[in-house]
Formats: C-alpha cells, structure tokens, sequence
C-alpha cells in the first residue's frame, strides 16, 4: 500500500490541481453537459476528473472509481487499494455560485477508507484524515465536540438524486429528522459528513448516496472516532444508506 501520509499527500495535491480552475470559475465550466429532474451536471465535474485521474495515474498504480468516468464496482467487495473520487461536489451550488462545494479524493482497500482529503475551495479548507491519521484542517489537528444528547444535536440530511420521493417515504423521512434539535441541508454530501467529523454537525443520514460522495467522510470519522453505519443497495452498486454520526446513541432506534 506504500505509506499513509504519502497517499494522502498525493490526494491533496490532486485536490488542489483540480480545484484551482474550478475556483477561477474557468470559461464553460458552468456549461451544463446533462440535466434530469433531480441532478446536473457540468463541464466542471467532467474536466476536474479528468485532471484528477491524470495526476492519480502519474503518482499511483491504484486503480480509479469517479463520479463522471465511473469504475469497478467489484472493487469494493474486494481486498484491493483503488481511489474514490468525487470532483465537484456540489454541482448545482456550483451552477448557481453557492459556495457550498468541494473536490472530494479517498483512498479505500475493498470497503475501508484509508484516506481522505475535502478540499472546499471556497473557504480554502483542505480537511484531511484516515487510518492511522490525525483529522486536519489545514494541516493543524483539530478534535470535534458533539452535542450531548440527541434531543440537542444537529442533522445534516439531503435528498439524493436516487432517493425516492413517494408520500411513505418523504413522511418516514420527516418522522427521522424530528427526533433532533435542528435540521440543515447544504447540498454537498461530503462536506456534510466532513462538518460531522470536524463537529459543526452531529448527525449526517441520507438513503441513496454513491460512494464518492461519502468516502473521504469515512475516512474522518476513522480519525476522530466517529460512528459509520452502511447499508448497501443490492439493486445499485455503490449506492448507500448512511448514517455518520459524532455518538452511537444519536442513531435512533427503528421505529422512532
């Protein structure tokens, strides 16, 4: 596998040349390639990942999982090193200049993170984490401090483009989400799971997320301690439940 930090330098060093001509907003990044009824996508997730892939390739033998190019699915039920990458997410903040966005690169062996950089461009914060790591904040270790109960925490949630949207499940969703003190929804899947791991948040759930948008996130809470529950979509490859959450307890029981 060669040295952690090693990885990780390479992930953040890919992070950051992908983010540069996302920042400067380069000329038809915010040209949409492909729209449905609950997704976009622009020619900024198509060039940032292949200027990811390019620098990977260069400094790694490991193969490739992105958001645009896809990959092997097998790859995750197997014991092999590949990265996971997502290179802009956030997509529509980005089309509508909300600075909720971020280049997200992970590490993984079969199903575990290894490592992980988020690099919000935006507020120029790299996060970065795994195995054996501390979790950074631009390169200073930072400890997060969760709610004390689940009455008092925080969820960040979202509706996923493969979430389904029919009256049963919108009200089972409703019925979760009352359980805490206060609801947010930021539109990046991984800068939610990485507020959770850095404490801004307490809880991250959402029913139907791919893989990149998560898993540098699981890399974090490999840091800090935090609890990562995953329940795979059989009929989906790499789409997930997922709770990320500071305490166990703030999981609630089924049925509440």
């Amino acid at each position: 596998m060669g040295n952690q930090s090693a990885n990780l330098e390479i992930a953040v060093e890919a992070a950051k040349i992908a983010a540069e001509p996302l920042k400067n907003a380069k000329e038809g990044y915010r040209s949409v390639h492909l729209e449905e009824a609950h997704d976009v996508k622009l020619q900024a997730d198509l060039e940032s990942e292949k200027l990811i892939r390019e620098y990977l390739s260069k400094k790694s033998e490991y193969s490739i999982i992105g958001e645009e190019q896809g990959g092997d699915p097998a790859l995750y039920h197997s014991e092999d090193f590949y990265w996971v990458v997502d290179p802009l997410d956030g997509t529509y903040n980005y089309l509508r200049e909300q600075p909720q966005c971020c280049v997200s690169i992970a590490l993984m062996k079969g199903n575990e993170a290894q490592v992980g950089v988020v690099y919000d461009f935006n507020r120029e914060e790299i996060f970065t984490g795994g195995e054996g790591l501390s979790f950074c904040v631009n390169g200073i270790a930072h400890t997060p401090s969760w709610a004390e109960s689940m009455g008092k925490a925080c969820i960040t949630t979202g509706f996923p483009h493969d979430m389904k949207r029919d009256p049963k499940t919108v009200d089972a969703f409703m019925k979760l989400i009352l359980n805490y003190r206060k609801v947010r929804m930021i539109g990046s899947a991984a800068l939610a799971v990485t507020y959770v791991t850095a404490g801004l948040y307490d809880v991250y759930y959402e029913t139907g997320v791919k893989l990149w948008d998560v898993a540098a996130g699981l890399a974090f809470a490999k840091s800090v301690g935090a609890t990562v529950q995953l329940r795979e979509w059989e009929e989906k490859p790499l789409n997930f439940d997922v709770w990320l959450v500071g305490k166990p307890e703030f999981i609630p029981a089924k049925g509440t």
